[in-house]
């Protein structure tokens, strides 16, 4: 029963694929730019076969996934993007597990 809380492992996994995301696509500011939309479109493809591996050998349940999908969202944050871009990268995490 206590496995079920015990989201540790979906936490470093939702903070390591925003970092891969940051890493990726520095500035959010530019995410109108030709160029940039098509470095995050390849970002973005590689991040979904990351989460379906991840979800396919770690099966999540909702709590685990709220915390994987919290911790994205605030690594995020973190690096300063803005909140609208955040939000609107989190919802796409949340289609894709």
């Amino acid at each position: 029963m206590f496995a079920w809380f015990d989201a540790a492992s979906a936490k470093n996994f939702g903070a390591e694929l925003a970092r891969y995301f940051i890493e990726r696509a520095p500035s959010a500011e530019r995410n109108n730019d030709k160029k940039f939309e098509r470095k995050t479109k390849k970002t973005l493809d590689s991040m979904a076969m990351q989460a379906r591996e991840y979800t396919r050998a770690n099966p999540l349940n909702i709590y685990k996934r709220a915390q994987l999908l919290n911790q994205f969202k605030w690594t995020l944050k973190e690096a300063a993007f803005d909140d609208a871009y955040i939000d609107k990268m989190t919802r796409w995490l949340m289609a894709i597990l």
